[in-house]
Formats: C-alpha cells, structure tokens, sequence
C-alpha cells in the first residue's frame, strides 16, 4: 500500500526518484496521536535505558555523547537521537506496517527519534542509504546538495560524519505531517525549529564490505572437512607462481560463489536483530498439542516488536527467516505466513492445524518472534 495522500504515484516515486533525486512525498500524514504519545518528556525518560541506544549532539560544536542519559530536559543547543524506536513502541511498529508496507520490512533498518529545539543540528551529512524524515512536532528546515559525496568529503576531526564543504541546491521546510525522501549519498542539514520531533525511516543498504566478511565467517563454518593449500614445491624457483594464486582463486570462487549459500546467507543476514538483548525468549517450550490448544484459546499472532522477518520461496521448500536464524518449511505455509510477515499479525483462525503450520508456531514460539501473553494480545 502506497502513502496516504501521498504527492506522486507509487509508480513514479519508484521511476523517478528512487536512488535518484530527494522528494517531499506527503504533506497531510495524520501523526497527531504519534506526537502525543512522543512527548519530550517521555523520549528523555525513554533514553535512561541501557535497552535504549540514543545520542547527543552538541550543535556548537558537534560532540558527541552516547547515552544513556539522566535528563530532565534536553539541554540548551543539543540535538537527542533515539534508534530502533519500532522495536520498542507497537505505535511506532504499526506506523510502518500501515504507511510503508510498499517497502519489505525486512529492509528497514530502524525508525530514529530526532528531537531539538531552536536552530540546533547535528550539522551537514550524508548516508550509504535512502532515508524517509517525518514531522512529527514542530518546523524543521532541510538544505541539501547536488549528492554523489562519498567518504573522502568527509572531516578528519568531527566526532560525526560531518561534510567538510556543504553546499545547498535545495531547501525543504517540514512541517507536521510532511514526509521528505532523501536516497543514498545526498548531503542533507536539518535545522530545527522550537520543539521539533522528525521521525527517521532508515532503509538497510549493507556495504559490499560488511556483506563479503559476514558472509566469509558463515562460509567458513559451512567447511567441515580440512583444505589445505597445494603442496607441490619447485625447489628451484622460490617466488609464487601465478598458477598457484589461479589454484586459489579457483577454489575460493567455488567455495563462495554457491547459490544455496547465499540464499540461506542474505536472509540471516538481513534479519539479524539490531538489539539482540532486545529479544524475549519463552521459559519453557511448548509441546505440539500445547501449540494447538495454544492457537485455539487466541484470537491472533502477533510479532514481538523486535522481531526481524522474511521468507524466500524455493523449488523445494520455503525458508524462514528468523532474526538471524534459518527454518527449512513446506510452500504451503506461505498461504498465512506472508500476511504475518508484512502485518507483523495474523488471526490464528486463518491457521490450518496440519502438522507443518503447527511446527513452524511451534519454532516462531521457541525463538521468541511472537508475543505469547494472550492478555497483551488484541485484533486490530
């Protein structure tokens, strides 16, 4: 489902500037109840936490501190960031189900709380990933460049990514309600008007470099049986031969470049929990006619907020991707499983009791991926 309202049409959004070129996508989201519940007073209270990763800038300077942080109020010309908010509040949680279901969730990074008073910033930067900011509370100012910028625009001596010779082509001011897209490597300042709350939608964009080392140690697992390298010796010529490096890149292309491992791979890796203390396992498992007496005394599953899904259908069988984890099922349990994974619920009477659907509950239940206090449970 595209965004409410939005300016443009899903299909040119997608055409035209994806990747390409910043837009204002909305200006009359509805993020009233949103703003009452993120008052000030309760994103100070929410950073005392040590579940709680949060930030403070300071704008005179652009110090850094990591929190947690005991504050009252925010202080005079500071700048407070509180991540993974969707991981933490259901609001927050459903805010991106219902207004950003066109994107896959799995790709989401996190939902950044941004609050600030008059004229403060974090000053000029960029990202490795496209970025949709939302008004929540008071005005906010956007300048933003021509983009391309790299990590060679960067300062030596800031505590942040500051760019060093920011120069704006474009000025965007928010207000409540409005929603402002920013794609990959465009420099972006944010100036805060007084009382100023923006909503940060981050979109997961892993460097080729994070991806080749995560990928490398789950590859290195996977050999179970000792390689060595080649033990043939000229005993006459000492210097390494390009047909021993052909040998290696060889066999390091046939090790890697395997289709079953990257797809069992891509999938742990981008639903690997942020937070993993943030994760809330059972006390005890669950028999499978505990399951099913389980599934008919409640109206619905529901994700614990945390939680990090996707799924992968194969010729052979549907993968199941758990926080970081990996389960092997039959196809026919994508008929619910899909709307659980893009809803984050779904009413446990559209759940077949045959013994594939009650086995895959039975391990959501084990790795603790749903919520399982039916009190706390409600059909939306």
């Amino acid at each position: 489902m595209w965004i409410p309202d939005a300016a443009i049409s899903q299909e040119t959004f997608s055409s035209d500037f994806w990747k390409k070129k910043a837009t204002r996508l909305c200006s009359g989201l509805d993020i009233r109840q949103i703003s009452k519940q993120l008052s000030q007073a309760y994103l100070l209270d929410l950073c005392k936490s040590e579940l709680v990763e949060s930030r403070l800038v300071d704008s005179k300077d652009y110090s850094l501190a990591l929190g947690p942080f005991e504050l009252s109020q925010l202080p005079s010309e500071h700048m407070l960031m509180i991540q993974s908010l969707e991981s933490h509040l259901e609001s927050i949680s459903e805010l991106v189900s219902q207004h950003f279901s066109f994107l896959p969730r799995w790709r989401i990074d996190d939902v950044m709380a941004t609050i600030a008073n008059n004229d403060t910033s974090c000053g000029p930067h960029f990202d490795y990933y496209d970025v949709f900011l939302i008004q929540v509370r008071g005005e906010k100012t956007w300048q933003l460049d021509d983009g391309h910028d790299d990590d060679s625009d960067l300062s030596v001596t800031s505590d942040i990514r500051l760019l060093k010779d920011f120069r704006a082509t474009e000025e965007f001011s928010q207000k409540p309600g409005d929603i402002l897209y920013i794609p990959p490597k465009v420099g972006h300042w944010g100036i805060a008007g007084d009382d100023s709350l923006t909503l940060s939608i981050g979109i997961r964009n892993p460097t080729l470099q994070e991806m080749i080392s995560h990928f490398a140690d789950l590859v290195g697992d996977q050999i179970k049986e000792v390689v060595t390298l080649d033990d043939s010796l000229d005993m006459h010529d000492h210097s390494i031969h390009t047909k021993s490096t052909d040998q290696i890149t060889e066999r390091l292309a046939n090790t890697f470049l395997r289709a079953d491992l990257t797809q069992k791979w891509f999938g742990c890796y981008m639903t690997e929990l942020r937070e993993p203390e943030l994760a809330i396992y059972p006390q005890s498992p669950k028999t499978t006619d505990q399951i099913i007496h389980w599934l008919d005394h409640v109206q619905i599953l529901k994700c614990q907020l945390a939680t990090r899904l996707a799924f992968q259908e194969t010729e052979d069988a549907l993968l199941i991707f758990v926080n970081g984890l990996a389960l092997e099922v039959k196809n026919s349990c994508l008929s619910w499983f899909q709307k659980f994974e893009q809803t984050r619920y779904i009413k446990t009477e559209l759940i077949e009791h045959n013994e594939a659907n009650i086995e895959l509950v039975q391990s959501l239940y084990m790795m603790g991926a749903i919520v399982t206090n039916p009190s706390k449970l409600k059909v939306v």
